[in-house]
């Protein structure tokens, strides 16, 4: 019973993502339709190293950087809307609570590892905005996540990670997100918007929605006579969100798509939990050309037995 009201609860948040769409717009957090940036996420911020342990993504961003041979992947659009391309080459580590031995911890959450690129376009409107990515990469090994950690370990002089000889198999990720957003509420210091998303491929299948408030602080319109250079240049925004999915296949739980080894520990769709949700807060600090952001990610339980994680997230762009 419990996973049919999941099931309502998805379709509904997905329903009414799609009902009050006309796209979200960027100016929140976009200073120019060009940037460049780098995203590192970690559990080490609140001091855990598990489940998702490690993310490091870096980004380029520009209104001019097209593909038409990709077309055919991007939802379609009409009304001339502004189109922003985004590509992203990601890499991101999964690890079980118990990481000092080397002996597989079945019922926990399996090692893995992804190595990804990302295309993205973004079709902005006036009040709202589709996005469409494709990702392809690879799962595995091939991903180089048992290196990259064992390599940060040794630079801070922390315990070696011993279970990596256990890892998902090697798999090929191809994955097509879709991401439906809305403002529906824009006020002087507060802005209040929905998404719908969905995810189908051989990473990640699940959909899902969410609702997001953002408040704003602009230096500009308060109207102080006595404000410094520096305040006139700084925008702050802080945000909260709550976003749930409906999850049908996750590779860094269920092992690969295509390459079904039972050789190495995976979790059965079984075991899996069907309703996710990760609620994040954070900050926007905008100064000139520059973009930081930093936000908290709350996740529930992802499989039967897991634990509540949480990881920070810390993206710095420089726009041009």
């Amino acid at each position: 019973m419990k996973y049919i009201k999941s099931v309502l609860l998805f379709f509904l948040l997905l329903q009414t993502g799609l009902y009050l769409y006309s796209a979200y717009p960027n100016d929140i957090i976009q200073n120019s339709n060009n940037r460049v940036g780098i995203i590192v996420e970690n559990d080490f911020f609140f001091v855990t190293d598990y489940y998702y342990s490690n993310g490091f993504s870096l980004v380029l961003q520009s209104g001019y950087m097209q593909f038409p041979i990709l077309k055919r992947f991007m939802f379609p659009t009409d009304n001339n809307p502004l189109i922003i391309s985004n590509i992203e080459l990601s890499q991101k580590i999964y690890t079980p609570v118990q990481t000092k031995t080397s002996e597989i911890q079945y019922g926990d959450r399996p090692y893995a590892g992804t190595l990804t690129l990302a295309y993205t376009e973004e079709a902005i409107y006036s009040t709202g905005k589709i996005s469409s990515c494709i990702v392809i990469g690879v799962l595995g090994d091939r991903s180089w996540s048992s290196e990259t950690q064992n390599f940060i370990h040794k630079v801070i002089d922390n315990d070696q990670i011993q279970g990596w000889d256990n890892q998902i198999d090697n798999d090929i990720i191809f994955n097509l997100n879709y991401s439906f957003e809305r403002r529906f509420l824009k006020l002087d210091f507060m802005n209040l918007s929905s998404a719908a998303n969905l995810r189908l491929g051989t990473l990640n299948t699940d959909l899902g929605g969410s609702v997001k408030v953002s408040f704003i602080i602009n230096y500009e319109r308060l109207n102080i006579k006595h404000i410094s250079a520096i305040a006139k240049n700084l925008r702050i925004y802080s945000h909260a969100e709550i976003s749930p999915r409906y999850v049908l296949y996750n590779a860094t739980l269920n092992g690969g798509f295509i390459n079904r080894s039972d050789s190495n520990h995976t979790l059965s769709t079984s075991e899996l939990r069907a309703l996710v949700i990760d609620n994040t807060i954070g900050v926007v600090i905008c100064y000139r050309a520059f973009q930081l952001e930093i936000d908290a990610v709350h996740t529930i339980p992802e499989f039967k037995g897991g634990r509540h994680h949480m990881y920070g997230r810390i993206a710095l762009y420089y726009n041009f």
